[in-house]
């Protein structure tokens, strides 16, 4: 450690420079607080930074002791390694119960789901086969269907032809009923 540049004896750390920031202060604490072995006082910190306002000395003092509150409660949440040993085999002796008691469910879940799928298929599968069958018939009933339609015009256009010769026999039956007379009537 050197002498303090204020010239009052006191000295500071050799870490210690002028305008730290935030991260270097931090640093600077935990290396006291290592040093002391207990959360620094606040003029230990600001003789140990060369110098510092009172506030950024309390912050990083509080952060200092806030992250050895942090450590000092992982160390008392630790467990011992028989515990965690004895937890890992309870795990596993757990799981395997679990699994041998599940696995038949499972079994039984997985071949009911396969008969249904299996079943399913099949029902798919007539189903395919009886739409074809009836996209058959549809089509020879549509076929069937024009044929008629096609005979029906064909009998229509008869008929017509039909009607028409009927007319003029008729028309000719009636003037032989009824003749007319073109001729000179002799007068007597």
């Amino acid at each position: 450690m050197g002498p303090n540049h204020k010239g009052n004896g006191s000295e500071r750390s050799d870490t210690a420079r002028a305008g730290m920031s935030d991260a270097e202060l931090d640093r600077c604490v935990q290396a006291l607080g290592q040093d002391l072995g207990r959360v620094p006082k606040l003029a230990e910190i600001i003789d140990a930074a060369g110098g510092c306002k009172r506030q950024r000395a309390v912050d990083a003092r509080r952060r200092f002791a806030t992250d050895l509150s942090a450590n000092a409660i992982d160390d008392w949440t630790e467990l011992p390694p028989s515990i965690v040993m004895r937890h890992k085999r309870l795990m596993r002796e757990w799981l395997a119960l679990a699994r041998d008691q599940i696995t038949p469910w499972v079994d039984d879940v997985v071949a009911q789901s396969l008969e249904t799928s299996t079943g399913l298929e099949a029902r798919i599968t007539e189903q395919a086969v009886l739409i074809e069958q009836q996209a058959g018939e549809l089509d020879k009933r549509r076929a069937e269907h024009a044929a008629l339609l096609q005979r029906l015009d064909e009998s229509e256009s008869r008929l017509v032809a039909a009607q028409r010769e009927v007319a003029v026999w008729q028309a000719l039956a009636e003037e032989r009923r009824h003749p007319t007379t073109n001729e000179p009537v002799a007068r007597t």
